[in-house]
């Protein structure tokens, strides 16, 4: 019993651990993209801004 309890505690840790990286992982991406968003609009406004 002791055995199939922890075992079952590693598990439950692991999955917790893969969906905090998961979670991390997409927050990451989103905050990249809007980095990458914002530089590109403004890159655009300066365009514009030297174009007019």
């Amino acid at each position: 019993m002791t055995m199939l309890l922890i075992l079952t505690m590693m598990t439950m840790m692991m999955t917790m651990v893969m969906v905090m990286m998961t979670m991390i992982m997409t927050i990451m991406m989103v905050v990249m993209i809007m980095m990458i968003v914002m530089i590109t609009s403004n890159g655009l406004s300066n365009m514009r801004i030297t174009v007019f």
